[in-house]
C-alpha cells in the first residue's frame, strides 16, 4: 500500500536542497585566531563541496576529498572540527592534512572538515558533516545462528511488480557483511544518539537543532521513560496536534517522529535493530510505520518497519520512481506476525540491508519475540541479486547524486510513531507505543548484541 505524502516529500526534498547549499555557513567556524591565513589569493569558486570518507569511530582515519574549484588551486589547507547541535564553534581537532585519525575526545560529536584553496580561509568550504563518533569498536557478542532458530512464524506477504518470492525463506539462509557500516548509534533511549542530537524540552518542541536533522513531533511527544528491560527507551505518542513543523497532515494522518541526515552509501551494508511495543487500546490503523531507513524524501522509503491490520513486517519501495510521490517501480509488502498477538509485548527487529539502484543489492531481516515464545533470533526474509533503493524523480541518479549537481544527496533515518486512515475517523486516536530506539551498527552481531 503505496503512500504519497506530497506536501511532505516537497517540503523535505527542499529542506535536502538546503542541506546541501547552505552546508558552509551551517558549519563555519572562524580560523583566522586558531590558523594563520598564508594566502589571500581571490578568485576560487567551490562548484562541488568536499565529502567525508570513512568511519566515524575513534581509532579510525576518515579521509576528505577538496572538493571540485573553478579554476583548480595549485594546493589546499585542511582544518577539521567537533560539532554538536549544529555548533562546530567547539574545540578544534588536529591536523593540517586531508586525512584524521579519529580520537577518543571526539566520542559523541560530529566531524566537519574545512578546505581551504591555497590555504586562503575566507574562501574554505565545509564539507558534510559525519555522523556523531562512536566509541572504538569492541569484540562483538557470538551471534546465533540462524540453523539454531526453533520458531517458525508463516509471512503473509503480498507484492506487485517484483520478483521477490512469497514465501518465508529458509531458517538456516547464512548471512554475510560485504563491507562495514559506520556503526553510528541514531536513537537509542540507553546510550547518547538522540539525546545528544535533539531537546525533547518543552521549551524545543518541533524545533530543529540544524537543517541535517529534524525534530518532527509537536506537543513534547516523544519521551524518556523508565522500562525494566531496557532501562531507559522512548514513549511515543502520536494523535491530534502531532505533526511535522514543517507540514500539517491531512485529515486522518499523525506523526511524531526523528530524523537524522545520513549518506546514501550505495554498495555498502547498513544493520538496523530495534524493539518496539504497541500499547493497549491501539486503535488499528489502516497504515502504522516506526523506522523508515535511506529516506530520500522521493516517495515513500525504500524500507520501513511497519503495523497495520496486516500484521507486523517492513514494506519496500524501491527502483525508478518517475516523479516525487509517483509508484516505484517494485513494492513489497511482508508482514510476520499479527498486531493482537504482539500488544503489550516487546517485538525486535535487525535488518541488514545492502544499499543498491540496481540489481546488487541484499536484505536480511530477523526478528525475535520471547513473549511470543521465540528464544531466538528468527530469520524472515532474505534475499540477494535485488534492488534495494529508490531513485529518479529529479531528486536522485542511480548513482546517489543530485542529477541538478552532480553532488552525492543526503537522506534519513527516521524513528517514531506515523499512522492514517485510508477514510479518515471523525475523530483522530491518540495511540502510544514504546520503541527501545533505532540502531544503525556496523554488523549483524554489533546490531543483534544491542537488542538485549
Amino acid at each position: 500500500m503505496t503512500r504519497v505524502h506530497a506536501a511532505s516529500l516537497i517540503a523535505l526534498v527542499a529542506l535536502l536542497a538546503l542541506s546541501v547549499t547552505a552546508a558552509a555557513g551551517s558549519y563555519r567556524r572562524n580560523l583566522a585566531a586558531s590558523t594563520p591565513t598564508t594566502s589571500t589569493t581571490s578568485g576560487y569558486s567551490n562548484t562541488a563541496l568536499p565529502v567525508i570518507s570513512g568511519a566515524a569511530r575513534v581509532g579510525q582515519t576518515l579521509t576528505v576529498s577538496t572538493g571540485s574549484w573553478s579554476p583548480t588551486p595549485a594546493s589546499f589547507r585542511y582544518a577539521w572540527h567537533r560539532c554538536k547541535n549544529g555548533n562546530c564553534n567547539l574545540s578544534p581537532t588536529s591536523s593540517d592534512t586531508n586525512s584524521y585519525v579519529v580520537q577518543s575526545g571526539d566520542a559523541g560529536y560530529a566531524l566537519v572538515a574545512q578546505v581551504a584553496p591555497l590555504g586562503s580561509w575566507p574562501q574554505s568550504v565545509d564539507s558534510q558533516l559525519t555522523d556523531p563518533v562512536t566509541a572504538a569498536a569492541s569484540t562483538a557478542a557470538t551471534v546465533p545462528p540462524a540453523s539454531s532458530t526453533t520458531t517458525t512464524v508463516p509471512a503473509t506477504t503480498t507484492t506487485s511488480t517484483t520478483t521477490t518470492p512469497t514465501t518465508t525463506p529458509s531458517q538456516t539462509t547464512t548471512t554475510t557483511t560485504s563491507a562495514a557500516s559506520d556503526g553510528t548509534i541514531y536513537f537509542d533511549g540507553r546510550a547518547t544518539g538522540m539525546t545528544s542530537l535533539f531537546s525533547t524540552s518543552e521549551s524545543n518542541q518541533g524545533q530543529s537543532p540544524s537543517v541535517w536533522a529534524c525534530l518532527c513531533f509537536l506537543n513534547n511527544d516523544i519521551k524518556l521513560v523508565s522500562d525494566s528491560r531496557f532501562g531507559q527507551v522512548y514513549s511515543t505518542t502520536a494523535g491530534p496536534g502531532s505533526q511535522n513543523p514543517w507540514w500539517t497532515p491531512p485529515a486522518g494522518i499523525a506523526s511524531a517522529e526523528v530524523s537524522v541526515r545520513r549518506p546514501i552509501r550505495l554498495g555498502q551494508w547498513d544493520w538496523y535493530a530495534n524493539s518496539f511495543k504497541v500499547l493497549s487500546g491501539w486503535t488499528s490503523a489502516d497504515w502504522a510505520t516506526v523506522d523508515q531507513m535511506n529516506y530520500a524524501t522521493i516517495t515513500s522509503p525504500p524500507l520501513e518497519i511497519d503495523f497495520d491490520k496486516g500484521g507486523v513486517g517492513i514494506e519496500r519501495s524501491v527502483g525508478y520512481v518517475p516523479s516525487v510521490g509517483g509508484n516505484p517501480e517494485i513494492y513489497d509488502y511482508q508482514r510476520f506476525f499479527p498486531v493482537s498477538g504482539v500488544i503489550n509485548k516487546w517485538v525486535d527487529f535487525v535488518i541488514g540491508v545492502k544499499w543498491a539502484t540496481d540489481a546488487t543489492g541484499s536484505i536480511r531481516v530477523f526478528t525475535r519475540c520471547r513473549e511470543c515464545g521465540d528464544t531466538d533470533w528468527v530469520l524472515r526474509y532474505s534475499k540477494d541479486n535485488l534492488v534495494t533503493m529508490q531513485w529518479g524523480a529529479g531528486v536522485m541518479d542511480k548513482n546517489g547524486d543530485d542529477p541538478s549537481t552532480g553532488q552525492p544527496i543526503q537522506s534519513l533515518d527516521k524513528e517514531g510513531l506515523y499512522y492514517g486512515f485510508t477514510s479518515p475517523p471523525a475523530t483522530l486516536p491518540t495511540d502510544h507505543i514504546l520503541e527501545m530506539g533505532l540502531v544503525r551498527a556496523s554488523d549483524e552481531a554489533t546490531a543483534m548484541a544491542a537488542v538485549p
